[in-house]
């Protein structure tokens, strides 16, 4: 997780990352509106359209009266309709928004009023403020009134229309600062949108900023959800960090002591033998649990491994950690090849040294061997112990191979 953590870490602050989030901040400052819309935006919803009486067809001497008048025969029915005007932006209507010679209002499509239409509020100043006026006999007008946001009335109308045509309604007035008045048939009667009419609506523009838009939030989660992980893995970080800053200087004191008191002079090939000793980490092995398994007989360095670790074709698994993918011809196992790669690692330690690989693994040996009796006869342990960590963030620093200064009793020679 670590290596996924810093390759997110680097992906974010790439020039190219930075471009995206330049451009989108420039956006924001100079088109805010494309993400956000401060400006008022009042729209009609019909809530229902329902028949109150509605006979299909007559039927013998049946008859419908409404105020003397024979419904039943003209064909007619009787609707029941109820309006609902709100303030779905952020900003309020004033009364100066309002035109006065175009009111806010609603007109009936394919019906007649009946009666003046029940009105219900959000609030008491919208109950006492507003006037409802009767324009025509399929039309009404809404007195200003100031609409905050999410402010509402819904008026109820009872309508007169045709039993073999849907009735309809029709917003009336003109608001500063917006276009025409929405009008939305949320009724069951509405037909819904399929998913693709639903996926395609809206214009260029519209699709342009959404796109904008979706392309910064996900932006914006992935950058989240990076630091959260990164704030998981923090602690576990910050303890693996104390603890190999604990250890290695435990193992500096204990290599010094042990140079004091042996008087050996410095070679290269002793400098990389104690240095590794001293930068042994907790996640990793080091060139140092290599130089025990040849000590301890478990590795037998030859002609023919040497060879094998110089071929960067048989070695494909990842320098830090996990299984590699072959590369193409490949002909060894995963085990071999990382069998390979420690021999490698070997191999790049003794550059320094200058010092062929056989006399190299013999004084490695005789280096070793006394310092690891040493470590026996104090009851320091041989080797660090590695811990696979289940969270590892870009926060741990290893402190692999660094420069150890060791107190050499005797100079170069």
């Amino acid at each position: 997780m670590g290596d996924f953590l810093k390759s997110i870490q680097k992906f974010l602050f790439s020039p190219w990352a930075m471009w995206v989030i330049s451009i989108l901040g420039a956006i924001a400052i100079f088109r805010p509106y494309w993400f956000y819309d401060p400006s008022a935006l009042v729209s009609a919803e019909l809530i229902s359209n329902t028949p109150v009486f509605n006979v299909q067809k007559n039927i013998g001497k049946l008859t419908v009266l409404y105020d003397g008048q024979d419904i039943t025969r003209s064909g007619g029915a009787i609707y029941s309709l109820t309006v609902t005007v709100v303030n779905k932006g952020k900003s309020s209507v004033k009364k100066g928004d309002y035109d006065e010679k175009f009111p806010l209002g609603i007109e009936i499509e394919h019906g007649t009023i009946l009666e003046d239409p029940v009105v219900r509020a959000s609030n008491d100043y919208l109950k006492d403020a507003l006037k409802i006026f009767r324009v025509s006999a399929n039309s009404v007008s809404v007195s200003p009134v100031i609409l905050d946001p999410q402010d509402s009335f819904t008026l109820t109308f009872l309508i007169l229309g045709a039993r073999d045509r849907q009735v309809m309604i029709k917003s009336l007035g003109k608001i500063a600062g917006q276009g025409a008045i929405a009008v939305t048939d949320i009724s069951e009667k509405a037909q819904k949108k399929s998913f693709w009419a639903e996926m395609i609506a809206g214009d260029l523009l519209i699709h342009f900023a959404r796109s904008i838009l979706y392309i910064f939030v996900v932006l914006l989660f992935v950058v989240a959800l990076v630091w959260i992980l990164m704030m998981i893995c923090l602690p576990v970080d910050l303890v693996d960090n104390y603890i190999d800053r604990r250890e290695q200087r435990k193992r500096k004191e204990i290599a010094n002591e042990y140079l004091r008191s042996r008087k050996l002079i410095r070679t290269p090939l002793r400098e990389m033998v104690f240095s590794a000793y001293i930068n042994q980490v907790i996640r990793q092995e080091s060139v140092y649990t290599y130089l025990l398994d040849l000590v301890e007989g478990k590795i037998e360095f030859t002609e023919e491994l040497v060879k094998n670790a110089l071929d960067d074709s048989k070695i494909y698994i990842r320098i830090h950690s996990g299984p590699g993918v072959p590369v193409e011809g490949a002909d060894v196992s995963a085990g071999e090849s990382r069998k390979y790669l420690r021999a490698r690692r070997f191999l790049d330690a003794l550059k320094d040294s200058e010092v062929p690989w056989q006399q190299a693994v013999a004084e490695i040996k005789e280096t070793l061997i006394p310092f690891l009796e040493y470590l026996y006869q104090i009851g320091a342990p041989r080797r660090q112990e590695v811990v696979s960590r289940s969270f590892e963030g870009p926060f741990y620093k290893g402190r692999r191979g660094e420069s150890v200064d060791l107190e050499w009793t005797v100079a170069d020679v």
